[in-house]
């Protein structure tokens, strides 16, 4: 299994507080983001099977978490974009 996480940007409210975004854990949660809800910057969190990886390029891997599949690209300039647990 692998939790690919995807850094954020956290919305600011008018009083200067962090608006708390709920943790994605569903590749169809993703999916069903607007486009300004997608650029808030949820937090994502998905369990799942790493079903493509390009050793080559290692620019990306496709994650498939029972339902549906999603590409998963780590921004640039990290280390180690993706973390690996046990199940």
């Amino acid at each position: 299994m692998v939790w690919a996480p995807i850094p954020l940007v956290v919305a600011v409210l008018a009083g200067g507080q962090a608006a708390p975004l709920p943790v994605l854990t569903a590749i169809k949660e993703i999916r069903a983001l607007s486009q300004a809800d997608a650029a808030r910057g949820y937090p994502v969190r998905i369990r799942g099977t790493v079903t493509h990886y390009d050793a080559r390029r290692s620019n990306g891997l496709f994650v498939f978490d029972g339902e549906y599949g999603q590409f998963v690209q780590p921004p640039s300039k990290t280390k180690s974009p993706f973390e690996r647990r046990a199940s």
